[in-house]
């Protein structure tokens, strides 16, 4: 079992050099950091580290020495609270024109806590860097308990503020979905009666068939295989699938021919040109960074052909590894960080919860007590715990915590001069009582975080609070003018005129209604009578338009254009999976008047529609305004509806209210960039914008 180095040094009191007998090197009086730090990490694990839980009884055998070379700064040890509870008030936007889909997507708690702790990273950084100047990027080190998705949105964001980020990072690329839907065609075309595989390629954006178009498939014959049943196809009566399906087989045929005369590689970049998912790939948020791995993969492809690869890859992987290093901010699992130390530290995250997944299974190991199951009651069809199987798993959650106590300790002791450890949690809500079983990483020092609060013990802590709209786009805007202008301004022969010094406001990220409310206040000549009828409209009509938006859009996102199911019926059906609000904001009739326009009479003659399609394009930052010429950002919008047929695209946004010229204006812009985002990605021309009213129930070109 995995033990930290100090238990071993403990249980070991010396090492011999040949025939010297030596004494035993103690850890706890050669730690370099600084001498509040130590005191920090002495009153933590005095308190909660003992010979029962954890084999070491910390307060007697292993609190730190301090020694005169130690530094003794103040503000070393830094604990920072951010109440990420959102304010209701901030979901009421007054002055804004609203799409159905131009709103800010409801983020879960856990990822405004990444944003946040991200920001307050990097403006320490920045205030760091800035009052010594020797410092530089790879002086800080961020640490994580997991590498997650978290972990990745906090490094999207510190690269978003200008902090260069170095993360040790090792994945097998035959795992990611965006390879797998390459490979998964490719290998089709060398075993084909694999009906697992073969619903994996139909359901893929290769093909992208619905789950009712392949029940639709199965219902033709229940009792034999799946791809044996879509030899059937011509009995189907839909003509729109029998075309898709026809579709399928040509593209199989053609790749079959193919695949008996390429090397694997050359095979595979065929089906990603031939395919567009270069362009396909650019609508996902992270486009750029796919279309790159899936180069670098077929690039490291052996020299074999298509039958030979599949017949012989077995266990086949291609393991990616980046390496901390450079001038960069290292972010690392603790785990990875041992025997490593850094001047500045961050510990991110600790309000994250102990996984203890692995004590939650149905059958249980342990080498003293045997084997637990749950119990099965097949008269009444429930599952219960037994005895064996509460108290396995009772020992190894505790085996969990002890392990995580431990990577705890680790992540503490790597600051030499100063640590930071986030909490995103109200510093009103930290507990004086320790819990019978930790379920954060908070909740081993939540208690010396109550005694210091309360003023039991001498300032050791620096503490600091922050809310969520502490980190608001205005101090986002601070925080990137002290990264890219990091000198004092009393340091006179570092100060000199930047020439592009406008284009610091320009934001890194954007969205078309942004754009809207930032040109509207550029503009001199503000329409106040529009601003004087927003005011009057109040918070309950803004918040209710919303809904309402909301409401209708969710239903034509759910309506499947290829079904054979009549609109009337599929709008039924979904109106009745709303919320009891949501159902009272919708017209059924309304929604119907509108699928009569003989643009959605016809919409299922497209090859292929995309419905809340989500892109980012890089813009010229002019789209603010005169002031902000000569700069790029990147633009954030989702696509209500795009149809594709043949070489032409037709894209269309659901707007809720009646039309003025104001807002026409302001459609017009937004579908424009719309569409240049559209026709670059697919690399087709969009020949028609649409803006659907749902009130009026028509459709208007723009």
């Amino acid at each position: 079992p995995r033990r930290i180095t100090f238990i071993f040094l403990q249980k070991y009191k010396s090492y011999s050099s040949g025939q010297t007998q030596s004494k035993a090197l103690k850890l706890n009086a050669n730690f370099r950091s600084d001498k509040k730090i130590l005191k920090f990490v002495d009153r933590v694990f005095s308190g909660v580290m003992t010979e029962k839980f954890g084999e070491l009884d910390y307060a007697k055998e292993s609190k730190f020495i301090a020694g005169e070379e130690n530094p003794d700064e103040p503000n070393s040890t830094n604990i920072c609270f951010i109440d990420t509870q959102k304010d209701k008030n901030q979901d009421v936007y007054r002055n804004e024109i609203y799409s159905v889909k131009n709103h800010e997507q409801i983020e879960d708690t856990e990822s405004r806590s990444i944003v946040c702790e991200a920001k307050y990273v990097a403006s320490k950084i920045a205030q760091i860097m800035e009052s010594e100047k020797e410092t530089s990027f790879s002086d800080f080190a961020v640490l994580v308990f997991a590498r997650n998705s978290k972990s990745a949105k906090f490094i999207q964001e510190l690269n978003a503020l200008g902090i260069p980020v170095s993360a040790d990072d090792k994945y097998d690329m035959m795992s990611r979905s965006y390879v797998q839907e390459i490979l998964n065609f490719a290998k089709l075309t060398v075993v084909y009666d694999d009906d697992f595989l073969l619903f994996k390629v139909l359901k893929s954006k290769l093909f992208n068939f619905s789950d009712n178009e392949l029940a639709e498939i199965r219902l033709i014959n229940k009792r034999i295989k799946f791809s044996d049943v879509l030899l059937e196809y011509k009995n189907i009566k839909n003509v729109n699938l029998i075309s898709k399906i026809d579709n399928f087989y040509n593209l199989l045929k053609k790749y079959k021919e193919l695949a008996g005369t390429l090397e694997i590689g050359e095979f595979l970049k065929i089906i990603y040109d031939d395919f567009k998912l270069f362009e396909l790939n650019l609508l996902d948020c992270e486009g750029e960074k796919i279309n790159d791995e899936i180069d670098k993969f077929i690039s490291k492809l052996p020299s074999k052909g298509v039958f030979e690869f599949f017949i012989e890859m077995g266990d086949f992987s291609l393991i990616h590894e980046n390496e901390c290093g450079g001038n960069a901010v290292s972010l690392m699992t603790v785990h990875k960080s041992k025997g490593i130390e850094f001047k500045y530290v961050f510990l991110i995250n600790t309000a994250g919860r102990i996984n203890y997944d692995s004590a939650n299974g149905k059958i249980l190991f342990n080498k003293n007590f045997g084997v637990g199951l749950d119990h099965f009651d097949a008269e009444k069809r429930i599952e219960k715990s037994t005895i064996p199987i509460s108290w396995i798993r009772m020992i190894e959650k505790r085996k969990i915590a002890e392990e995580q106590q431990r990577v705890l300790y680790v992540a503490l002791t790597r600051a030499k001069k100063k640590l930071f450890v986030l909490c995103s949690k109200n510093s009103d809500a930290i507990s004086q009582n320790f819990p019978e079983r930790p379920t954060t990483y908070l909740d081993w020092f939540e208690p010396i975080i109550f005694s210091e609060l309360a003023g039991k013990h001498d300032d050791i802590i620096n503490f600091e609070s922050f809310k969520l709209s502490d980190f608001d786009e205005s101090r986002e805007t601070k925080l990137k003018q002290l990264i890219l202008n990091p000198f004092s301004e009393k340091d006179e022969m570092y100060v000199f005129k930047y020439s592009y010094e406008n284009l610091i406001e320009v934001p890194l990220k954007t969205s078309v209604s942004k754009i809207l409310r930032i040109s509207k206040e550029e503009s001199e000549d503000l329409d106040d009578e529009y601003e004087s009828q927003q005011d009057r409209l109040g918070e309950e009509y803004a918040i209710s338009s919303a809904n309402r938006g909301t409401a209708y859009h969710k239903v034509f996102e759910k309506i499947n254009f290829y079904s054979n199911i009549s609109f009337d019926k599929q709008v039924e059906d979904i109106i009745q999976k709303l919320n009891e609000e949501q159902k009272n904001l919708v017209s059924k009739e309304r929604i119907l008047r509108i699928l009569k326009l003989p643009f959605f009479e016809n919409i299922s003659e497209s090859d292929k529609i995309f419905k809340e399609r989500e892109f980012f394009a890089k813009v010229s930052s002019s789209l603010l305004g005169e002031n902000y010429v000569g700069g790029e950002m990147i633009l954030q919008g989702v696509v209500d509806l795009i149809c594709v047929k043949n070489d032409e695209i037709i894209i269309l946004d659901y707007k809720t209210g009646h039309r003025s010229s104001e807002k026409m204006n302001s459609y017009a812009f937004q579908l424009g960039v719309y569409a240049d985002a559209i026709s670059r990605a697919f690399g087709k021309r969009v020949t028609k914008k649409l803006i659907c009213f749902i009130d009026e129930q028509i459709l208007v070109e723009i």
